[in-house]
């Protein structure tokens, strides 16, 4: 079996740049999308016998103006990503993420 850093190491072997092929409509940014991520690494983590449990350390939300009067909730996540592989062995990154949204996503957007 192989630990979690050989683990990793065969699938940041296989994976390949994801390009910023997306563009936000509103402010004119190149962006790469979540499902291309997705599409890229869930067949290497599979294949690798890795999988990730993330875990919210801490959160905190406010709202916000928009300056045309709108609503946003800004949202500010610490999160644990742990990634285990097939040994039991696993490694955990720690991150802050924010995320901004006028409806229910501003957590999903700081994950």
């Amino acid at each position: 079996m192989m630990n979690i850093y050989q683990s990793i190491a065969g699938i940041m072997s296989e994976g390949y740049s994801i390009a910023k092929e997306k563009r936000n409509q509103q402010q004119g940014f190149m962006y790469r999308g979540i499902d291309d991520v997705m599409n890229t690494f869930q067949p290497l983590m599979a294949k690798y016998k890795v999988f990730c449990v993330p875990e919210v350390i801490s959160q905190s939300r406010e709202e916000r103006t928009t300056s045309r009067g709108g609503n946003l909730i800004y949202s500010i996540l610490h999160m644990n990503y742990t990634f285990y592989a097939e040994d039991g062995s696993h490694i955990t990154a720690s991150v802050i993420g924010e995320g901004m949204d006028s409806a229910d996503k501003s957590s999903n957007k700081a994950m």
